[in-house]
C-alpha cells in the first residue's frame, strides 16, 4: 500500500507539472499570436473617449528623450479602437499654464483639458548603452471608472527620484502599472524577438534585434508592452465591477 501510495504521488506530480507546461506553453502561443498581428487592446471604459498623455522623468542617470518617447505612446494609445488622444502641445500646454506638477495634478490635468482621463507615464530608470534598460510606470487618472488597481503608486516611481505624488485619495490615481523592460533577460529578448516579427522586421531584410539595438525601437517595444499591461488591469477591473 505504501508503494502504491508514492506511486500515485509521483503520477500527481508530473500530472502537475506537465499541466503547468501545457497552460505555459499556450499562454506563450496566445501572445506570440498576439505580437504576430500587431494587436491592440480594447477600451473597456465605456465612458472614456478622449485622453491626453504626459510623460515625467525621474531618472537619475541617462535621460530618455520625452518628445519622442511621448509621440509613441501616444500612437500606441491612439491604435486603442474607441479612443481619441488629444495632441501632445495641447496636453504639455495646458499643464504648464496650470502651472501643474506630474503626476500629482493628474485628475487636474484631466479636468483642464476637459478629457475623460490622462494618462501620465513615469520613467524611472533608463540605460541606452550596452544591453538597454526601460523601468517604466503607467498612470491613469479618471472620473469616468472607480479606483480598480490596489498598487500604490509609490510602488510606480520606485527607484527613480522623489516625485509629488497625490495628496488624496480623492486625487489618486485609476489604476497604475510598472514593469521593467531588461534587453539583457532572455524573457525580455524573446518577447522583443516576438514583437519584432509583428513590426515586419524580417519582410525588410533586417533583423530583430534592432528592437533593442536602437533605442526608439526599444522605447517602441516598452510602450507597447505597459500599455497591455494597464489595460489589462482595466479589463479586469471592470469585469469585477458588474
Amino acid at each position: 500500500m505504501r508503494e502504491a501510495g508514492k506511486t500515485a504521488l509521483v503520477c500527481l506530480v508530473v500530472l502537475a507539472i506537465s499541466g503547468c507546461s501545457w497552460v505555459e506553453s499556450m499562454q506563450q502561443s496566445e501572445l506570440r499570436n498576439r505580437y504576430a498581428k500587431n494587436e491592440y487592446p480594447s477600451n473597456p471604459v465605456k465612458g472614456m473617449k478622449t485622453v491626453g498623455i504626459y510623460v515625467v522623468d525621474a531618472t537619475l542617470a541617462y535621460h530618455p528623450d520625452l518628445l519622442e518617447l511621448t509621440s509613441i505612446l501616444h500612437t500606441q494609445v491612439q491604435s486603442i479602437e474607441g479612443l481619441e488622444v488629444l495632441p501632445d502641445v495641447v496636453v504639455a500646454s495646458a499643464a504648464a499654464q496650470a502651472n501643474l506638477t506630474l503626476p500629482r495634478d493628474g485628475l487636474k490635468l484631466a479636468d483642464e483639458l476637459k478629457a475623460d482621463g490622462v494618462f501620465v507615464a513615469v520613467v524611472t530608470d533608463y540605460s541606452p548603452y550596452g544591453e538597454p534598460v526601460i523601468a517604466m510606470g503607467l498612470v491613469l487618472f479618471s472620473r469616468k471608472t472607480a479606483r480598480i488597481s490596489q498598487m500604490d503608486i509609490d510602488k510606480v516611481i520606485q527607484g527613480g527620484k522623489p516625485l509629488a505624488l497625490p495628496e488624496s485619495a480623492g486625487t489618486k490615481p485609476v489604476t497604475a502599472v510598472f514593469d521593467v523592460y531588461d534587453a539583457s533577460q532572455k524573457t525580455t529578448r524573446k518577447r522583443i524577438e516576438w514583437y519584432a516579427a509583428g513590426q515586419t522586421a524580417r519582410e525588410v531584410g533586417l533583423g530583430w534585434e534592432r528592437y533593442y539595438r536602437t533605442m526608439p525601437n526599444f522605447m517602441r517595444f516598452a510602450s507597447y508592452e505597459i500599455v497591455w499591461k494597464l489595460f489589462g488591469e482595466l479589463e479586469k477591473g471592470e469585469k469585477n465591477a458588474k
